[in-house]
């Protein structure tokens, strides 16, 4: 569960609904007029008490006015053009408010009048959802947000689904995952509408769930409903996880409805508690009625189809048809498959004889199957075990069943359902075992000799997601080839597991397949781990067979049984990118989540709200009432310092003044740190956490109206992580901050540069063009990079004054430490650059002039991870597949300049390999944690020797090392220790490639080359198919497996980078990058197995001694000892108007 940047027991405790405030109007006269025939004289008596009563209301509605109007600024400010969109959200919860005070106050005679004012300035924030510039496709909710369309005693909410891929005609089901402590909307604090759907379906017995909650799609145009199937996945939170199926334009289903790209697609969600039989009564009126003043309608539902997973998952769902629209009629085929259906599937027990090595021991009689078994508080689950005999190799057990399509006479090819792409998913808990106990394998099934249920997984055709101890793998295997045992995830070093529940997940279309893994909890929506994505050879011939399972290839089994637990599989289509869900009231503009969640705050901010209320209060004779209520709280950053000797973080000293119109409000203060890590944050109450303390130093009492206190907050970020400290007093809350951007910009033109050399998140609002009398168009063209860590964008629409011609815009956040890249439509000055940049933050200056650099060539590199060393070494390769690097338009480029602390600084280049034609080493000096830097590459100049580009800054021996003959360098610097992130260790070479290399401990011996369980050596060896092997300690099994294979040929670097989670082994080679010939990759988790040495099992290597390599005497070779860091640096090559990369390196 995500942290609340609100408390919301403070929030509620300030903001009384109009129902508590009738109920206590009602208690509080009660004993007034009891027993009268008439209030008049009994009221009249009781007018103070009346007066108070009002007053206390006021006074309320005055704390709603300025805690909405602070949400409202948190969780929508950043997205707003002039300032508006936090106003208008705090206004329309203020007027609904004292819409109902006043209702509530007319049992008493009052006849009252409001008048408010709210104001806030100095922060803002991009916490909640922000409503999206796209446009409604036909299948919207306009008739009922008209009132043309309305379902008396039903409470009505919406999904909005904006579809993002190309137009498609096809089923698809979307799912909604969120919780309760995420702003489902402008201005709120937590998701209302999720809140109070979550609270509803909660005071319902499960069974019930079925006839009280449906879901339709709209036509606007004819205002005809359809029914949709729907599954609520996790029972103790419906809606963390809930799909909804969306239907096909077939006529069988509902003919015309189509997905649109850039469009959004209203469902609407009916609460009726426990519909009795299956009708829903219907009133339509205007458009709606054909004619008619106002006309009623029987809408008929299907009860069977909420709910049911085998629903939302099927094919094909049959639609019966009626004048009003229609409802699923039933089902044939269903791509669902829970516990008892998975135990029905087939089995077999295979071994690899005639395809791989022999098998030896095998599966123990009478000791393998599935079995149904019931998990407490979750659902029954499929139990697949197998027991093998200690010393089995080579031998699988199989779960599999053959995917078939609906369609008679067809070759069960899931294209011909008209899919973009499918994905594969099962819920799997691994639980016992010690080589393979878990297993998700599509394996093609037009592999058919043997058939593929015969089939050892190390001998098919396949796509994979297996739990293999002690890591959580990816597998794009052809029977010998591809790569078997994916261990490196794009965003992950390592994916470790234990004992819980995963979704695993293999998503593919025509020429991709991602593989993701997700970890499961029944309180909450899915937390995605790892993904990966890669090319894969289904192309467009998807017939497979779904395999579960468990597996024994060469390492044997110890005679522990390998087993799981899998809750479901399921199968549906998938789009890239995906669709964008959320939830809502349906009187909303359609709104998306933030890619980006960021806090933008000044030193100094405040927030107030007035209301007046005048009138009369006739039945206690009160005349010329006039009450006004202010509520305020005010926060100044009065001293402030910061630590940054640590390297990876910041620690923040604030010296705070509170001033509160509440007595003691000061006092009361709760403070809560927020720092941004992207596309998700960090926050956490200010206690003595270790993260973030606040004490009270001194409380200056209450006088004027204001409580005045100041506290004493000590608070640790992360290295140019956004950050804010919010306080809140009652409800009302701002957030402050010290950090501000200091935007540079290089370019011209349709083209810019953004570097932030400053410690908080630069932001920008660009308006959309408008052609003509109706078309508007993004001035922002692109933008690079897309990862959330370095810039957020967002297109946003909002209908409101000073929001310009086309009430569209842009928001472009470029965080600390962030290089953006901006393309534009037109060509765009500094000075309109600077019209864009929100206005209360300081100008974008240019960029110092760059020192004389010919034929330059921009480069922008990424360092995501921690940089402690105060330097980084980056490899980048001399050529891509469009072509040479560095060396675009055959100019040979010596120096280099980069854009540190807001000037060019001289970069220390080698180029290595034969004559200096290979790789280039760059290496970038300074503070580089989370960190982007823009480069510049020009033509002539001389390059670095690496005995100096190698040695560290203030260090007097380099880090590299020049040998002659296989003869070893002892490695001090090569230790987690000295290089607390990670470190690199570089062979290079002369003339003569080594025949293997290898970092180890203690006395060398070519028998290590040999592989024993007590080794200690990991290394890269020359071996025969493929040419190179890699080792790691005392593994030794798919060592001939990598996960990128380059060439067989001009090698000219290996690496082998060690952190504390992973070991990452790669050959660089004079290949073109991304071809298939550079590089050669590989990883292994960074723990030494359980039968490895004695000292070292089940923990990391954290050190090498010595280092050396396999060459003929007299043949030189280098050693180089580097940092490195996980996630992997990357880097941007801009050749002209082409961006090339993301590029991946060292």
């Amino acid at each position: 569960m995500r942290g609340q940047l609100i408390l919301l027991s403070a929030f509620i405790a300030a903001v009384a609904v109009a129902a508590i405030m009738t109920a206590q109007i009602a208690l509080q006269m009660g004993s007034y007029s009891a027993g009268a025939r008439t209030g008049y004289g009994i009221y009249a008596k009781a007018w103070p008490e009346v007066v108070d009563l009002a007053d206390s209301h006021v006074l309320q509605a005055t704390a709603k006015a300025s805690a909405q109007l602070s949400t409202a600024a948190t969780t929508t400010g950043l997205y707003a053009w002039l300032s508006d969109l936090p106003y208008y959200a705090a206004k329309w919860y203020t007027n609904s408010s004292l819409s109902l005070l006043k209702t509530a106050l007319l049992p008493i005679g009052a006849q009252l009048d409001f008048k408010y004012r709210i104001f806030y300035t100095g922060f803002n924030g991009t916490l909640g959802p922000y409503p999206q510039a796209v446009e409604y496709s036909r299948w919207n909710l306009d008739p009922v947000r008209s009132g043309f369309l309305t379902i008396p005693g039903a409470t009505l909410y919406r999904l909005v689904v904006t579809w993002q891929s190309d137009d498609y005609g096809g089923y698809y089901v979307v799912t909604y995952g969120a919780h309760v402590s995420e702003p489902g909307a402008a201005g709120e604090v937590y998701n209302v509408a999720l809140a109070d759907l979550l609270r509803k379906l909660g005071e319902l017995e499960e069974e019930k769930i079925k006839s009280s909650l449906f879901a339709f799609l709209v036509d606007s145009q004819t205002c005809k409903l359809y029914q949709l199937p729907w599954w609520a996945e996790i029972k103790n939170c419906p809606l963390c996880l809930l799909h909804v199926r969306l239907p096909s334009s077939s006529s069988d289903e509902v003919s015309g409805f189509k997905l649109e790209k850039g469009k959004a697609v209203e469902v609407l969600l009916v609460f009726i508690p426990n519909l009795q039989g299956d009708e829903i009564p219907v009133l339509k009126s205007g458009p709606c009625a054909s004619g008619q003043p106002m006309l009623s309608d029987i809408v008929k539902v299907n009860k069977a189809v909420n709910n049911e997973p085998k629903a939302a998952f099927a094919p094909q769902v049959g639609y019966e048809q009626y004048p009003w629209g229609g409802r699923p009629a039933g089902y044939s085929v269903s791509y669902y498959w829970g516990a008892d259906e998975i135990a029905s599937w087939g089995k077999s027990v295979v071994n690899t004889q005639g395809c791989y090595h022999s098998p030896t021991g095998g599966v123990i009689r009478n000791e393998y199957g599935v079995t149904v078994e019931d998990v407490p508080d979750f659902r029954p689950v499929a139990r697949v075990y197998a027991r093998y005999a200690v010393g089995t190799t080579n031998w699988a057990f199989n779960v599999y069943y053959k995917l078939n399509t609906p369609q008679e006479d067809d070759d069960d090819n899931l294209r011909n359902l008209g899919w973009r792409g499918f994905t594969v998913e099962a819920l799997v808990k691994p639980l016992k075992g010690i080589i393979r106990p878990a297993r998700l394998d599509l394996y093609y099934a037009w592999n058919t000799n043997p058939p593929p249920p015969s089939r050892h997984p190390i001998c098919a055709y396949l796509l994979a997601v297996q739990a293999v101890v002690p890591a959580i793998v990816w597998t794009n295997w052809y029977a010998g080839n591809g790569v078997w045992n994916g261990r490196t995830w794009d965003d992950a070093g390592s994916l470790t597991y234990g004992t819980s529940w995963y979704l695993f997940s293999i998503s593919a279309d025509t020429s991709r397949v991602v593989y993701s893994v997700y970890s499961y909890n029944t309180t909450r929506p899915l937390i995605r781990l790892a993904t990966k994505t890669t090319t894969h050879s289904f192309g467009g011939d998807w017939r497979f067979y779904i395999v579960l399972g468990s597996a024994i290839v060469d390492n044997p089994a110890s005679g522990t049984p390998e087993e799981a637990y899998y809750a479901y599989v399921r199968v549906r289509p998938w789009v890239d990118p995906p669709p964008s869900v959320s939830l809502a009231p349906v009187d909303k503009t359609p709104l998306a989540r933030p890619g980006r969640v960021d806090v933008v705050a000044l030193s100094a901010t405040k927030v107030e709200a007035n209301i007046n209320a005048s009138g009369s209060v006739g039945l206690a004779n009160v005349e010329r009432l006039n009450i006004s209520r202010t509520i305020g709280l005010s926060v100044k950053v009065v001293e402030w310092s910061v630590d940054g000797s640590n390297p990876n973080q910041d620690r923040y000293h604030y010296r705070v003044r509170v001033e509160s119109t509440i007595p003691r409000g000061a006092v009361a203060a709760q403070f809560t740190l927020f720092y941004s890590l992207g596309s998700t944050y960090v926050n956490t109450t200010c206690v003595d956490n270790g993260l973030c303390t606040a004490t009270l130093a001194e409380y200056l009492g209450y006088s004027g109206g204001r409580d005045v206190a100041e506290w004493e907050v000590e608070f640790t970020v992360p290295k140019r992580a956004s950050h804010a400290i919010f306080v809140n007093v009652f409800g009302s809350k701002v957030a402050v901050s010290t950090a501000q951007p200091k935007l540079y910009a290089l370019g011209g033109g349709t083209t810019w540069y953004l570097i932030n050399e400053g410690d908080g998140t630069g932001v920008l609002y660009i308006p959309w063009k408008k052609s003509g009398q109706q078309v508007c168009t993004r001035w922002l063209a692109d933008y690079s990079p897309k990862d959330p860590r370095f810039i957020g964008v967002y297109d946003v629409k909002y209908k409101c004054p000073n929001c310009g011609p086309c009430e569209s815009w842009t928001v472009v956040l470029v965080p600390p430490g962030s290089l953006v890249r901006l393309d534009f439509t037109d060509s765009v000055s500094l000075s309109v650059l600077n019209t864009f940049r929100a206005q209360w933050q300081p100008p974008i200056l240019p960029t110092p002039p760059l020192p004389s650099c010919p034929n330059p060539i921009y480069v922008r590199f990424y360092i995501p991870g921690n940089a402690s060393k105060g330097y980084y070494v980056i490899y980048v390769p001399p050529s891509d597949t469009q072509g040479p690097l560095l060396t675009y338009g055959g100019v040979d480029r010596r120096s280099a300049y980069a854009y540190l602390g807001g000037s060019w600084k001289g970069v220390n280049l080698y180029r290595d390999g034969p004559s200096g034609v290979g790789g280039y080493w760059v290496r970038l000096e300074g503070d580089l944690t989370n960190k982007a830097v823009l480069a510049v590459f020009c033509q002539g100049g001389t390059f670095t020797p690496p005995q100096d580009l190698f040695r560290p800054p203030q260090q007097p021996s380099s880090y590299f090392w020049t040998l002659t003959g296989p003869v070893e360098v002892t490695l001090q610097q090569a230790s987690l220790n000295e290089f607390k992130d990670g470190f690199t260790v570089v062979f290079g070479h002369y003339r003569s490639v080594p025949s293997w290399v290898a970092l180890y401990n203690g006395t060398w011996s070519d028998s290590m080359l040999s592989c024993a369980s007590n080794r200690r050596m990991v290394g890269i060896q020359q071996i025969g198919s493929p040419k190179w092997w890699w080792d790691y300690d005392g593994f030794c099994y798919d060592r001939h497996i990598w996960e990128l294979y380059g060439a067989v040929s001009g090698e000219r670097n290996f690496t082998i980078s060690v952190a504390r989670s992973v070991v990452l082994y790669q050959i660089f080679t004079s290949g073109a990058w991304g071809s298939g010939q550079n590089p050669w990759l590989r990883s292994y988790p960074n723990v030494v197995p359980s039968d490895g040495p004695s000292d070292l099992r089940n923990r990391a290597m954290t050190a090498f001694q010595r280092a050396r390599a396999g060459v003929a005497g007299g043949q030189r070779y280098s050693v180089a000892v580097i940092p490195f860091t996980w996630p992997r640096p990357f880097f941007y090559v801009d050749s002209g108007t082409a961006v090339r990369g993301p590029f991946e390196t060292t």
